[in-house]
């Protein structure tokens, strides 16, 4: 066969897409017999890659590689992936100590323009150490970085890439954040809070990183979007007034070289003016006596209409079924999207009749009875409801996977608990003349404060696992001046929680 002359591309900005080429690879195979390939102007332009600029980075510690790009039909169907381009002849998994070679793994690429090392959600979970497959080097070396660039466009889809190079220093690092790592904190609006960082050389050295920025996530650290304070100096402590307007249980602070990549996170969830409680509601099917058909893997379909409008916190399932031999049956939940499915019960048992039980995370293996009742882990966790939407019909499927046996499903339940969260203080609200003395005490203090807008004054004091300690309402008139006795409560810091009329404070005091 005959060799094809390359095309003439004229427009560097245009693709070319080489229609027919598999039919003449095949035709040449088969019978040698081909013509070739007409280029066809796609109209699709090339993208233009753009990798960070180059940066020294301490080591042992996480970074952040940051791509950015320009297309001109646009950049809306961009997907980046970053690859470590550093060749070796180190063989087996990537380690801290190794001077050369890759220490990063390649993932497919998405929109995202920010790639975290190692991923973020590995950091959140392992203090921001390395990974079996993403290493943070303990030793100065060099690391080169590729970014591709795809446009997905549909005429004929084009790629480019761009470089950059990230040196490690090892006179400094590892960069660690040293403050909020510990269980039970919790922030009120507008009082002061330290936090505070390790150095680590990273303001001399090659680094010379002279300020930090410091960003609040309130959804568990998925995303960093508040700002607490940017541009601050790098001197390992900064004492920050907390914001009013922030109510999140789940919060995460991320402390990050000011015009550098490398970052750091503190190990633990906090909480931020947020009083949490869970509410937990069962909704019943009532009688329904129907019957599930023999030997038919369909089945039957009932649902039940949760009016909720918040999201699951999890979710318990009752079932009441009159069937002969249940190791047939098969029973899953569905959540109103109906795109969610979990498995309760999976041909469990034997020769066992009826079943009258509860499914929920946490709950016991199946002991198989006659009947079977009790409170059982279901086949699949029901965790995957986490988070979903609890408002809309969810529906219980039961089907018979066997023939001879004939059973009716009597009723269920499904009991589904949400999180409402609700601030602990407002602080636009003010008590006039509140005085929380003395404090630090031994739980025997008194609350005075003038011009109560109601009759009525509700106390509450919390220790830091949000469970009440003392709970009491009381009848005032203008001024407010009660005596509080907690009792025999252990040592440490709790938070007295204030309702006159709407106004709602919360302040922290010390049993020592």
């Amino acid at each position: 066969a005959g060799i094809c002359p390359p095309q003439n591309i004229q427009n560097n900005s245009d693709a070319y897409f080489h229609q027919g080429s598999l039919n003449s690879i095949f035709n040449n195979i088969s019978s040698g017999l081909s013509t070739c390939a007409q280029g066809t102007l796609t109209g699709n332009s090339t993208p233009v890659a753009i990798a960070d600029s180059d940066y020294v980075i301490p080591r042992s510690t996480p970074y952040k590689l940051v791509g950015n790009s320009t297309d001109a039909d646009g950049t809306s169907t961009h997907t980046y992936t970053w690859e470590q381009n550093d060749l070796s002849t180190v063989t087996g998994l990537p380690r801290e100590t190794n001077a050369t070679g890759p220490m990063v793994r390649s993932f497919e690429g998405t929109s995202d323009r920010v790639r975290y090392i190692p991923r973020l959600e590995e950091l959140l979970v392992n203090g921001g150490n390395s990974t079996q497959w993403e290493k943070l080097s303990s030793v100065s070396r060099v690391q080169t970085f590729d970014l591709t660039v795809r446009d997905n466009d549909t005429r004929g889809g084009q790629t480019n890439s761009d470089e950059m190079i990230v040196q490690v220093d090892a006179n400094a690092g590892p960069f660690r954040v040293t403050s909020q790592n510990l269980g039970g904190i919790v922030w009120l609006p507008n009082t002061v809070e330290n936090i505070t960082w390790d150095v680590a050389g990273t303001d001399a050295n090659t680094i010379n990183t002279a300020n930090v920025n410091i960003l609040l996530s309130t959804d568990g650290g998925s995303n960093f979007d508040t700002v607490l304070a940017s541009n601050v100096p790098n001197t390992g402590s900064y004492a920050l007034t907390v914001p009013s307007g922030i109510v999140s249980p789940s919060c995460r602070i991320m402390i990050e070289g000011a015009g550098n990549i490398f970052f750091a996170l503190n190990t633990r969830e906090f909480n931020i003016n947020a009083d949490v409680q869970i509410t937990c509601t069962t909704y019943q099917s009532g009688v329904l006596g129907t019957s599930i058909p023999d030997n038919n893997a369909r089945g039957i379909r009932s649902s039940i209409n949760i009016p909720l409008t918040d999201n699951i916190e999890s979710i318990k399932l009752g079932v009441d079924i009159s069937h002969t031999y249940i190791q047939d049956l098969i029973f899953s939940v569905n959540d109103p999207s109906n795109s969610i499915n979990a498995i309760a019960w999976n041909r469990e048992c034997a020769n066992q009749n009826d079943i009258a039980a509860t499914f929920e995370d946490g709950g016991v293996t199946v002991l198989c009875r006659q009947p079977t009742v009790g409170n059982f882990a279901p086949s699949e966790s029901f965790a995957i409801f986490n988070g979903v939407a609890a408002n809309g019909d969810w529906t219980l499927s039961v089907s018979d996977n066997g023939d001879s046996d004939l059973g009716t499903l009597n009723s269920w339940s499904l009991e589904v608990c949400v999180q409402n969260v609700t601030p602990l203080s407002n602080e636009s609200f003010e008590l006039d003349n509140l005085s929380i003395y003395p404090n630090p005490n031994n739980g025997n203090f008194n609350i005075l404060f003038d011009n109560a807008s109601s009759n009525n004054v509700g106390v509450t004091v919390f220790d830091l696992s949000g469970r009440s300690v003392f709970k009491r309402s009381y009848e005032t008139s203008s001024s407010f001046n009660q005596n509080i006795n907690l009792g025999s409560v252990s040592t440490g810091m709790y938070l007295v929680n204030i309702i006159d009329g709407n106004r709602t404070i919360t302040k922290k005091i010390i049993v020592d």
